[in-house]
């Protein structure tokens, strides 16, 4: 029975494109982002973020989604932008 599961999972982990790894990769930015920020941890928490922005920018452009790629691209801008300045 647990090899039948492994199985499955292995098969689901193959199935998988560079697009589902990216995104569930720059929403652990996110997160992780969020809590530097809640902690104060400046200016990594801004770096963080940004990353976050580019792998979610990507994949916009892959799935050719406009609303994803200006609400991830600008945020990401942004960021940067306040990485420079500090």
């Amino acid at each position: 029975m647990k090899m039948k599961r492994l199985d499955r999972m292995v098969m689901f982990i193959k199935q998988q494109d560079s697009t589902f790894w990216i995104k569930w990769i720059a929403t652990t930015f996110f997160i992780t982002g969020a809590a530097l920020t809640a902690l104060d941890v400046i200016p990594l928490n801004k770096i963080i973020y940004c990353m976050g922005c580019c792998g979610w920018t990507w994949v916009g452009f892959k799935w050719k989604d406009k609303s994803v790629i200006l609400l991830n691209g600008v945020t990401g801008a942004l960021f940067l932008a306040g990485i420079f300045k500090a």
